[in-house]
C-alpha cells in the first residue's frame, strides 16, 4: 500500500478512521494482544518507524541536539523537528513511561 494523502479525506471521515483505530487499541488487554494488533496492521516498516520516533522523542528529553540524533539515527531534520512539534502534544504523555523504561 502506498502513501495515502491526507488532505484527500474529508476530516470526519480522517476522524472515524483514526477514532476505530484507537478504540480498538483501547480494548487490547495485554502486551501478546497488542503486538499481534500492529503486527497484522502495520508492516515492519511501520513499526520500526515509530520505534524511531519513540527514540528521537528519548533522544530530546534528554536534551541531545538535532545533530547528535541526526547523525546517531540517520533521520532528517524535518523529522527530528516534526517529533519536537508533537512532544508538545502526544509524546509529553509518554514522558514518564519512556523514563521508566
Amino acid at each position: 500500500m502506498g502513501k495515502v494523502r491526507v488532505s484527500r479525506y474529508k476530516y470526519s471521515e480522517r476522524a472515524s478512521m483514526l477514532d476505530d483505530v484507537f478504540s480498538t487499541a483501547l480494548r487490547l488487554k495485554s502486551k501478546q494482544e497488542i503486538v499481534r494488533f500492529f503486527k497484522d496492521l502495520l508492516f515492519d516498516s511501520e513499526i520500526i518507524m515509530l520505534g524511531r520516533r519513540l527514540e528521537i522523542a528519548r533522544m530530546l528529553l534528554g536534551e541531545l541536539t538535532y545533530e547528535v540524533i541526526r547523525k546517531k539515527l540517520h533521520v532528517g531534520v524535518a523529522t527530528i523537528s516534526a517529533v519536537q512539534f508533537g512532544m508538545e502534544n502526544g509524546y509529553r504523555m509518554i514522558q514518564r513511561a519512556l523514563q521508566e523504561k
